[in-house]
């Protein structure tokens, strides 16, 4: 099922780079397992570019779960472990098949003993030397634990310099065509997405602000990371008196995935018109996907990591 909801303005979010810090937020004193699955955690970038430098797309796509959720850096969604390693291999035989990356955390923090949000840095390379070819790039990452192993879960990836080369393989017409949740997964989350736009709509920061967790994440289009309830709040109120002053957004399409009963994933769509440009004039319209991931505090859904990124076909 679709939705089309008409708010105003869209969402800021961010991140800097290439450290290995923790941010283990409300959670509490790590114990032996928390030790243990950090241990494991912190191996999964190296095995994520191991496999993406051997071109082996079937070793990579076992990295997430069989129902795991991708959005990559041109916008296009992709659902379930089999079209990952679908689309992947076809971009390893042609425009990626000379590209290297590396693969860092940035950050982790633990909502449980079996699910953990971290973002990853990555520095892509061409093989042939063409520093033009050289990319950097942000992803929000959701892990799982299933059967004593650690996989990605949903992971959005957000381009931030640079361009890998050729025509990456998208179409926007199909983040307009996520489907929707079952009844009873979308009762929750599905209405943490609504106070969203409403917050949008009235240009509200506060009201945007308590849609999130206290040590929730959030990383615009740019690729910029607010760290915060507070300070994600403060970024929203200076867009929603300028760029975003004038701006409408709206909601083309949604899914929710419960990862846990108190833990979700939500993916919308959207196209943002009205959005002011530097000298003052209505900028073209844009589209786009934003991925939530909802955590369940006190009976009530709030945002507690997300990521923002343009749906575009690279020249």
């Amino acid at each position: 099922m679709k939705r089309t909801t008409a708010i105003s303005a869209l969402a800021f979010i961010g991140l800097s780079f290439f450290t290995f810090d923790y941010a283990i937020g409300q959670t509490p004193e790590p114990t032996k397992w928390r030790a243990k699955d950090e241990q494991t955690i912190q191996k999964i970038p190296d095995d994520f570019s191991g496999a993406w430098n051997r071109h082996d797309m079937k070793a990579y796509s076992d990295l997430f779960t069989e129902d795991a959720d991708v959005v990559v850096i041109n916008g296009k969604y992709m659902k379930g472990r089999n079209e990952i390693f679908t689309y992947h291999d076809g971009l390893h035989k042609g425009v990626f098949k000379e590209r290297t990356l590396t693969a860092r955390w940035k950050d982790l923090r633990f909502i449980g003993a079996d699910v953990a949000i971290g973002h990853i840095a990555f520095a892509g390379r061409s093989s042939s030397g063409d520093e033009r070819r050289n990319t950097t790039a942000l992803a929000t990452v959701v892990l799982v634990k299933q059967q004593g192993r650690w996989l990605i879960a949903a992971f959005h990836n957000t381009l931030l310099s640079g361009h890998p080369g050729g025509r990456l393989p998208s179409d926007p017409e199909v983040t307009k065509d996520i489907p929707t949740g079952s009844p009873t997964q979308t009762l929750g989350p599905d209405a943490l997405v609504d106070g969203f736009l409403r917050a949008f709509n009235a240009h509200d920061a506060e009201a945007f602000g308590s849609l999130f967790t206290e040590d929730a994440d959030w990383v615009s289009v740019a690729g910029i990371r607010v760290k915060g309830r507070a300070d994600i709040q403060a970024e929203h109120e200076k867009a929603f008196t300028t760029f975003f002053k004038s701006a409408t957004l709206a909601s083309t399409g949604t899914t929710v995935r419960l990862v846990r009963p108190d833990v979700a994933v939500v993916h919308f769509t959207w196209e943002l018109t009205g959005q002011v440009d530097k000298e003052g004039k209505i900028a073209a319209p844009r589209r786009g996907v934003i991925t939530i991931v909802a955590a369940k505090e006190e009976d009530q859904w709030r945002i507690t990591a997300g990521q923002n990124t343009n749906t575009f076909v690279p020249p």
